[in-house]
């Protein structure tokens, strides 16, 4: 099995996914985009994101700004992914490399069998089989290391993983908590961490200490807006960082995690939107 062009294929999906589920009013508001993409007979384009926004048109992608104009069209990339930190990763047959607002390509020659976005000033790379790290200066980090996966830098951290077990380091190369064998860990957002062992879930912080161990939850996602989603026995509900938990005894289907104070819930069958106060705000 080709793990490699298994993750750029699904790459290209999420993309798909993503577009097709971000496609937003600024957007519109900026370009007459209906108009544009009937025209030109694009596939579909994309939210903007630091001013571009990718074009997608038969098998190729591109990017057009917010007066409509195409940028780097005639390149034939397979991928390109978002703009961030000044960068966005591309793909050109069956390797993968960056360019810049300018279009400059950086470490083509590398042959990176996949690259991911710049966070915080690093980007991961892989190469037979290993990741490791790169600066936009090109310097590469940790390759002697071997690591099996690595993910993106956040709030100073990122997660490697290297024989089945996962662990973070800082940007020092220190690495954190690898004694401790988690099963899977996810970032670090606002200065929490979920971590998994023997099928359990709960959360660190980045002084390590752990919290809500001993309620060994199926389930946990990362916090957002405060909130995290918690999940045992095949309910759903929120708990605090207090450890605080909020509306366990509704039993819901599903919930997803607080956007702009609003939370998406379900209960047999039926989808509601609900705020902080547990309150029902909208209905389907």
């Amino acid at each position: 099995m080709d793990i490699l062009k298994i993750k750029k294929e699904l790459l290209i999906v999420i993309a798909l996914i993503g577009a097709m589920c971000l496609f937003g009013y600024n957007l519109k508001a900026e370009l007459n985009i209906d108009s544009l993409q009937e025209a030109r007979g694009y596939d579909l384009v994309d939210n903007f994101n630091e001013y571009m926004a990718r074009v997608y048109k038969g098998e190729y992608m591109f990017f057009i700004d917010m007066n409509g104009k195409e940028y780097w069209k005639e390149r034939e990339y397979n991928y390109v992914g978002y703009f961030s930190d000044g960068m966005v990763e591309v793909s050109q047959g069956d390797y993968m490399f960056f360019i810049d607002m300018d279009g400059k390509e950086y470490w083509k020659e590398r042959e990176y069998d996949l690259v991911g976005p710049f966070r915080e000033g690093m980007a991961m790379v892989v190469k037979d089989n290993y990741w490791w790290f790169i600066d936009k200066e090109g310097k590469e980090y940790w390759k002697e290391r071997e690591y099996d996966e690595v993910l993106t830098f956040r709030e100073g951290m990122a997660v490697v993983v290297k024989d089945n077990y996962w662990w973070f380091i800082d940007k020092d190369g220190n690495e954190y908590w690898k004694e401790r064998e988690y099963t899977a860990i996810d970032y670090f957002i606002e200065g929490m961490a979920i971590v998994n062992k023997d099928n359990y879930w709960w959360f660190i912080d980045k002084e390590g200490n752990e919290y809500w161990k001993e309620r060994e939850y199926d389930e946990v996602l990362t916090f957002r807006e405060g909130m995290a989603v918690v999940v045992k026995d095949n309910y759903w509900w929120f708990i605090d960082k207090d450890g605080n938990e909020y509306w366990k005894e509704r039993e819901y289907d599903f919930v997803w995690n607080f956007s702009d104070g609003i939370a998406l819930v379900e209960k047999d069958g039926k989808t509601f939107y609900i705020n902080k106060k547990g309150e029902i705000v909208k209905e389907e």
